[in-house]
C-alpha cells in the first residue's frame, strides 16, 4: 500500500508538471502571438522555457493553494479535493474553446497543411467537435456545480460530507477562482491585441506556432 501511494504522488507529480510546462509554453507562444501580456512572449535562451510564464503560474498556484487552505479552515483531505476540483475545472473550461476553434480554423483556413486530420471532412470534424465539447461542457458543470446532476435524477447527494465543506463556501471559491483567471485572461488579450503592432520580443523556440498546427 506504501509503494502504491508513493507511485501515485509520484505519477501525479509527473503528470502535473509534463501539463504545465506545455500550458506554459503554449501561453508564452499565445503572447508572442499578441493574445496575452507581451511580456510572458520571452523564452529563456539558455534553457529554452518561458521562465517569466513559470514564475506567473507558479505565483499563481501558490495563492490558490494557501486560499485554499484558509478556504478549508485546516481540513487538508477537504482542501485537496476542493483545489484539484478547481484545477480540472479550468482545464475543462479551456477545452470548451479548443475543440470550436479546431473547427473554425478548418474553415478559415482550409489549405492549410496539418499533420492530423480527422476522417470524414468537414461534417466528421464537425461531429467530433459536438461530440467532446459536450463531453467537456459537462465536467465543466460537474466540477463547478457539483451533486445538481444527482438531485436532478433523485440520487441522494451529501454535499458537506462528500467535500467537507457547505456549497455556498464551495462555490463561492470555485466561481471566484474561474472569475479572476477569466479577468487575467481578458486584460491579457487586450493588452496582446493592442501591441500586435509593435515590434515582439523574439521567441527562441525550434516548435512550430501553435496557431499553425491546431486544427
Amino acid at each position: 500500500m506504501k509503494l502504491a501511494v508513493l507511485a501515485f504522488i509520484v505519477g501525479l507529480g509527473v503528470t502535473g508538471a509534463t501539463w504545465a510546462l506545455a500550458a506554459n509554453r503554449a501561453l508564452a507562444v499565445a503572447a508572442a502571438d499578441g493574445g496575452f501580456f507581451p511580456y510572458f512572449a520571452k523564452f529563456d535562451e539558455k534553457r529554452d522555457s518561458p521562465v517569466r510564464v513559470n514564475v506567473f503560474t507558479g505565483v499563481i498556484a501558490l495563492v490558490f493553494m494557501v486560499a485554499g487552505v484558509l478556504f478549508s479552515r485546516g481540513d487538508s483531505a477537504a482542501t485537496f479535493a476542493v483545489v484539484l476540483t478547481i484545477t480540472i475545472s479550468t482545464s475543462l473550461v479551456a477545452y470548451l474553446f479548443v475543440f470550436p476553434a479546431a473547427l473554425r480554423l478548418r474553415f478559415t483556413h482550409p489549405a492549410r497543411g496539418r499533420s492530423y486530420s480527422i476522417p470524414g471532412g468537414r461534417v466528421g470534424i464537425t461531429v467530433a467537435v459536438a461530440v467532446t465539447t459536450f463531453w467537456a461542457a459537462l465536467g465543466v458543470w460537474v466540477a463547478v456545480f457539483p451533486g445538481t446532476l444527482e438531485n436532478l435524477v433523485g440520487i441522494d447527494y451529501d454535499f458537506l460530507e462528500t467535500w467537507g465543506v457547505g456549497r455556498m463556501r464551495f462555490e463561492v471559491f470555485t466561481l471566484g477562482t474561474l472569475a479572476l483567471l477569466a479577468l487575467i485572461a481578458v486584460a491579457g488579450y487586450l493588452r496582446g491585441r493592442g501591441s500586435v503592432s509593435a515590434a515582439a520580443e523574439p521567441v527562441v523556440t525550434d516548435e512550430p506556432r501553435i496557431t499553425e498546427t491546431v486544427g
